[in-house]
């Protein structure tokens, strides 16, 4: 279900909760001080890896989806 569709299904209230609860768990994954989270878009968000090696930026995708 995208954010539009469940905005037009229950609220923008509820979307926006929906949005909160997402951001909230997508923030734990923060845990270095060069690293940055933030939503880019309606639903998108982006998690910005700063000074991070392309081994080490694969690693974290792998360890992203699997959440």
């Amino acid at each position: 279900m995208t954010l539009k569709h469940s905005n037009d299904t229950y609220g923008h209230v509820k979307g926006d909760s929906c949005l909160k609860v997402i951001s909230n768990e997508l923030k734990q994954l923060v845990n270095r001080p060069t690293d940055m989270f933030c939503r880019y878009g309606g639903e998108e968000f982006i998690y910005v890896l700063g000074n991070t090696t392309s081994k080490q930026a694969t690693e974290f995708a792998l360890r992203f989806i699997k959440l």
